[in-house]
């Protein structure tokens, strides 16, 4: 039996939540009636047979991780799914390119696909022309035999949304999140006329970027960085699975803390006494299982949270193993 959405879904934010769902529709045969038709959609081939692809996500290449890969029928597509990110490093687009270029030669059709919304396409398609210092993104790609497409949630949106209501979910979350949310109270129309916020937020952003650095120093391996629109994170990687260190808004506003360490779902595949964590301090979460909320006391936002995560994650390291 396959595994449910939430299960796969689960920890993850934003970006990461909408691609393994879409990737889950397009491969899980409860979505059958609707698949062909999302394929149409995402692939933009007519009337594609479903049987004939091939989708993973986050597969892991040197040049970097596209959200979703999916093969068949000699065509080849990445597609990177963006919100309100920024492309990585300044050169997602180039590395993207590499792939196809270093992995996929021998492939008849090699697509990059960029899946957004319609309001930030504008600023998507300059960023792209900047990364590849061109006018004319269609003559850049077919240099390199590729065709590069943008698509939109909205269009996707219309073939799933009324199926079920796991999709109808994940239609709410888009728009709620991404599409509509954008009116503004009174007391916020205060706040965003000032700068305490982002002057905060830089403070809280950095510390997590130096935390990992910390923890690196003290030899615990670390993922890279990740982020989205409301999460920042990285990984600490043990021999039975991984910790996320994280700064995430839901999080902030449930606990009253930004920052969080949470314990990601292959580690309860491999262990079996995951109760035990609470006697470590963490908390059980209804959604996203066990957390470690990181309360602050102290002037130094940096300082205190390295001690903090070097403590809780000695804890753990003690009791589980390295």
């Amino acid at each position: 039996m396959s595994k449910s959405i939430l299960s796969i879904i689960i920890g993850l934010g934003g970006e990461d939540v909408t691609t393994e769902v879409l990737s889950y529709i397009l491969t899980n045969e409860r979505y059958d009636k609707i698949q062909s038709k999302l394929l149409e959609r995402v692939l933009l081939i007519s009337k594609p047979n479903k049987l004939d692809f091939q989708t993973q996500t986050q597969k892991t290449f040197k040049e970097g991780r596209p959200d979703i890969v999916i093969e068949g029928n000699d065509i080849i597509t990445l597609i990177e799914n963006k919100f309100y990110a920024n492309f990585s490093n300044d050169d997602q687009i180039t590395r993207y390119i590499e792939i196809l270029e270093n992995n996929y030669n021998d492939y008849s059709v090699r697509k990059l696909i960029v899946l957004t919304v319609r309001n930030r396409s504008s600023y998507l398609m300059k960023e792209i022309k900047r990364q590849l210092n061109t006018n004319n993104i269609e003559t850049k790609f077919a240099e390199y035999n590729i065709v590069f497409s943008m698509i939109y949630w909205e269009d996707i949106l219309e073939v799933i949304k009324n199926f079920d209501q796991i999709t109808f979910e994940l239609d709410n979350f888009i728009y709620e999140n991404y599409i509509r949310e954008t009116i503004i109270n009174e007391h916020e129309k205060i706040m965003i006329n000032n700068n305490e916020i982002p002057q905060l937020l830089e403070k809280v952003w950095n510390s997590i970027i130096f935390s990992r650095d910390y923890l690196m120093e003290y030899g615990f391996s670390t993922s890279r960085m990740s982020q989205s629109r409301t999460t920042l994170l990285y990984y600490v990687e043990f021999s039975w699975g991984r910790v996320c260190i994280q700064l995430f808004i839901h999080f902030w506003k449930k606990y009253n803390s930004p920052f969080v360490v949470q314990i990601m779902n292959d580690w309860k595949t491999k262990r079996k006494d995951i109760s035990s964590l609470v006697s470590i301090g963490f908390t059980r979460d209804e959604e996203y299982d066990y957390i470690y909320p990181i309360p602050i006391d102290g002037d130094d936002l940096s300082q205190e949270l390295n001690l903090k995560l070097f403590e809780v994650l000695k804890r753990i390291r003690d009791k589980y193993g390295a």
